[in-house]
């Protein structure tokens, strides 16, 4: 293992030592990309809280595998843990939160303290076998690309006692990056997918992303498997100012604090809201902005929906091209997207749609319907869902594409008829890709309908 390999600092109970021996294993076949540090390391007659110091001080990423007997540790509570957030406090470290059995999240204070939610928990305590395995190993993948994505620190580069806040100005005053707080915004900050800001109704809390302006390829080759002809053909779209866009679809609790009521067939806060039109999207948008002054939500565009879902990848999915095997079966979607192949497994409400004849499922179900967002991986740049679970909603209605380069492109005048994107948790495999498109009239309702909210300057009047 090279030097300058990246290093995965792992906090565990002994207890949990099988656990910790999976995701290691997943976390080393990774290319020998990752080195990874436990207090087994440690030899007899070797300083203990040296070691940890000297571990947590050069980590790259710290993985917390979190059950019953890590919260009781007295070693983990009083020693790892106040050095891991103290890290995190100073220098921006990323911690990643990986729920075992026997614990809750609300029992975890320390982590709300540190400004942390349970979207940032990846649970695995409800998992077996083959679901555990995958579970692990998508962990495993993203903790390699947020560890290489953050340099090693060098012990004592940063000024002493320097809070979060204000190396992140500092780093803003350099680079030009860092906007300053939106004034609808409860929160803000900077995290390891870039920057983002919080607003806040009746409780509930929803995150936007900054997405940066930028260009990139739109649309899908004639060999991407599962193509569909109004994909192409591709070519470069530009878009010249950047905007912010929610890091998940709206959520059932988010649309009943703004309205009143919920119209989801799939009753559950954290899960999108579902049988929503696009004209009652409008609704809900009008109502949210007047609300908190200086907001001005709408819908992305088709063009930003795809710019944001690829997160500058140019694959079917920002972890590569599928390979297709069954109607609803392509191996890659699991980690990324609930649907059709997989969106009833382990379903946890009572309620679900018959899936017991769906064919060529990745994974067997009798049952499925939409799962609570932030469940599978982030996209590189933080935002969730933006394959499978609901279809979402795009501000304007679809374009015929043309080889020509387009700028700020905006669909149709056609303005009964909107663009979808994204599949859903009842989609073919062929649907979930990061160019499909469909469309639907403005007043359609259905049970796989969501949308996710955007913040940015106005692209036309619709």
């Amino acid at each position: 293992m090279s030097s300058e390999s990246p290093t995965v600092f792992v906090s565990y109970s002994h207890r949990d030592e099988r656990q910790k021996e999976r995701l290691a294993t997943h976390l080393s076949v990774l290319r020998g990309r990752l080195a990874v540090w436990d207090d087994r390391q440690l030899q007899a007659g070797d300083d203990w809280y040296a070691g940890i110091e000297q571990a947590i001080a050069t980590a790259n990423v710290a993985v917390l595998l979190i059950s019953a007997d890590f919260l009781a540790s007295d070693f983990i509570a009083k020693e790892e843990v106040p050095r891991l957030l103290k890290r995190r406090q100073q220098e921006g470290l990323t911690i990643v939160p990986v729920l075992l059995k026997g614990c809750a999240w609300a029992e975890i204070s320390w982590l709300s303290a540190m400004q942390m939610r349970p979207t940032d928990a990846r649970p695995l305590m409800a998992l077996r076998g083959n679901a555990r395995e995958e579970a692990l190993a998508a962990i495993a993948t993203e903790v390699l690309r947020l560890a290489e994505k953050k340099p090693r620190p060098v012990p004592g580069s940063k000024p002493p006692g320097a809070s979060e806040s204000t190396q992140l100005r500092a780093t803003a005053q350099e680079s030009g990056e860092l906007h300053s707080p939106p004034s609808w915004a409860s929160r803000s900050g900077k995290d390891s997918y870039g920057e983002w800001a919080s607003f806040e109704v009746e409780g509930v809390e929803q995150r936007m992303q900054w997405i940066a302006p930028g260009s990139f390829t739109m649309g899908s080759p004639e060999t991407e498997d599962g193509r569909f002809g109004d994909e192409g053909p591709v070519h470069e779209v530009s878009l010249t100012q950047g905007f912010w866009l929610a890091n998940t679809p709206c959520t059932q609790a988010l649309w009943e604090a703004v309205m009143g009521q919920n119209p989801s067939l799939f009753l559950s806060p954290q899960r999108p809201v579902d049988r929503v039109s696009w004209e009652d999207c409008q609704r809900f948008i009008k109502r949210l902005n007047q609300r908190i002054a200086g907001l001005d939500l709408r819908l992305p565009s088709e063009a930003e929906w795809e710019y944001s879902c690829r997160a500058g990848t140019t694959t079917a999915t920002w972890q590569g091209d599928l390979e297709i095997l069954g109607q609803n079966n392509a191996p890659r979607l699991h980690a990324l997207a609930w649907y059709g192949g997989n969106s009833g497994l382990e379903y946890d409400l009572e309620f679900g749609l018959d899936s017991s004849n769906w064919p060529g499922k990745q994974h067997p179900h009798l049952e499925a319907g939409s799962r609570e967002v932030a469940q599978k991986i982030a996209n590189p740049w933080g935002l969730y869902d933006m394959l499978g679970n609901v279809d979402e909603w795009c501000r304007d209605g679809r374009r015929w594409y043309t080889e020509d380069p387009a700028t700020d492109p905006e669909g149709s005048s056609e303005r009964t008829w909107y663009a979808i994107r994204g599949g859903s948790w009842l989609s073919d495999a062929d649907q979930v890709r990061a160019a499909y498109r469909y469309k639907y009239d403005a007043s359609y309702r259905y049970i796989f309908l969501g949308f996710r909210l955007s913040q940015g300057p106005e692209r036309g009047a619709m």
